[in-house]
């Protein structure tokens, strides 16, 4: 089953934990992160066993570091067959068909509909490298410190009455350009400039690859970064996603600003926990599609997303609805300052491994082909985390 979930795809790396020890698998990852991310999942486990000792069970597991999840409802299989043209054919049939009986066990980073993974933490809450680039993110025990005494109880009414986004939009151009056609293109179309003026949304870093189309009304000069604390100024946050979840989801859920999300395609532990407490303001999903049959049904179903934005910020600017609006973000603020907090992402991984233990058979295998034990002197060798976790007061 282990070794299912190892060669499954992605850029799997299998974790064994037994008798307060860290093992793992040494796959050298060719992503722009190089190898951090998994010595960084390591340094998550590590910390876990540095932790709580003797709570922490032994278990054998697979983490994907990709983007998107691995273990499916349905086996996609080779049928041995090959088609006129010669290619290979495949099918799908269940689980139950298949001499597994299950599907592999993966832990992975995102989740969505139709697949099985386990959700797990992002590895940036422990950092994240960039090859060749000279950037790293920061740990999230320091950046989660900054927000909750900087962001997290500034009065909302102090913060600017508009809707900011930033991100790069060759991830997810047709959502990420749609929400900034909002602005420049359809809203002042129907009648509505002045609640454009209310969205303070534009592209950073790449806006698209090169040779890559263009999206009218959407600049192609790339905008500053800007962080975490920064996009705390605004009283609304739009989350989109990138190529599947995005990162930008945790940090600003600790801004104590109200965030407007469409439905889902990919989420995280963190976007599930969210979501499924109601604290956000639901809008519909702003798409550009130059392939829409007929050209006015694609802007007419822009228009209708983008009025419905326009509206959700109306509903909520509004007087009358001010005292729904702070009840909200009350319970918002002390819901993602218990459980987003270095404390209660532990205790969420400890109980995930406690319950996988529970339910799968650890067999001792041969940890002499794993590289290990694993070690906090030889995961700083491999990555640029220098900065240790501050103290936290429990205000």
């Amino acid at each position: 089953m282990v070794d299912k979930a190892l060669n499954s795809g992605g850029e799997t790396n299998r974790f064994v934990i037994f008798d307060k020890k860290l093992y793992m698998t040494e796959r050298k990852s060719k992503s722009k992160w190089g190898d951090s991310k998994r010595w960084y999942f390591a340094f998550g486990l590590l910390e876990l066993i540095e932790k709580y000792g003797d709570e922490v069970p032994n278990v054998d597991i697979v983490i994907n570091g990709e983007d998107y999840p691995l273990s499916s409802e349905i086996e996609t299989y080779d049928t041995g067959k090959k088609n006129a043209k010669g290619k290979k054919v495949f099918a799908q049939r269940t689980w139950n068909e298949t001499k597994l009986g299950a599907p592999p066990i993966v832990f992975s980073i995102a989740r969505s509909d139709g697949f099985l993974d386990i959700p797990w933490p992002q590895n940036n809450i422990w950092g994240m490298d960039w090859k060749g680039m000279g950037m790293r993110e920061r740990p999230w025990c320091v950046e989660f410190k900054n927000l909750i005494e900087n962001s997290l109880n500034e009065p909302f009414s102090r913060r600017k009455a508009k809707l900011f986004w930033r991100g790069q939009i060759r991830s997810n151009a047709n959502e990420r350009g749609g929400l900034l056609r909002c602005k420049t293109v359809i809203l002042p179309k129907i009648g509505r400039k002045s609640d454009a003026n209310f969205f303070d949304v534009a592209a950073n870093g790449v806006v698209v690859g090169k040779g890559g189309r263009r999206i009218p009304g959407v600049s192609t000069h790339s905008g500053k970064q800007i962080s975490a604390k920064a996009r705390c100024n605004y009283k609304y946050l739009v989350h989109v996603e990138g190529m599947t979840y995005s990162l930008a989801q945790l940090p600003q859920s600790l801004c104590g600003s109200l965030m407007l999300m469409s439905k889902y395609r990919y989420y995280t532990v963190f976007e599930r926990a969210y979501r499924a407490n109601g604290y956000y303001l639901p809008i519909a999903k702003p798409i550009y599609d130059a392939n829409a049959k007929g050209l006015s049904l694609g802007v007419e179903r822009e228009k209708e997303a983008c009025a419905n934005i326009s509206d959700v910020l109306s509903w909520a600017e509004s007087k009358e609805n001010r005292e729904k609006v702070e009840n909200m973000l009350q319970k918002t603020r002390a819901f993602v300052k218990k459980e987003y907090g270095p404390e209660g992402i532990s205790i969420y991984m400890l109980n995930v491994l406690k319950k996988y233990k529970s339910l799968m058979k650890f067999e001792k295998s041969d940890i002499r082909k794993l590289h290990g034990p694993v070690t906090m002197n030889e995961i700083q060798k491999y990555t640029k985390r220098r900065e240790k976790c501050p103290i936290i007061s429990h205000m």
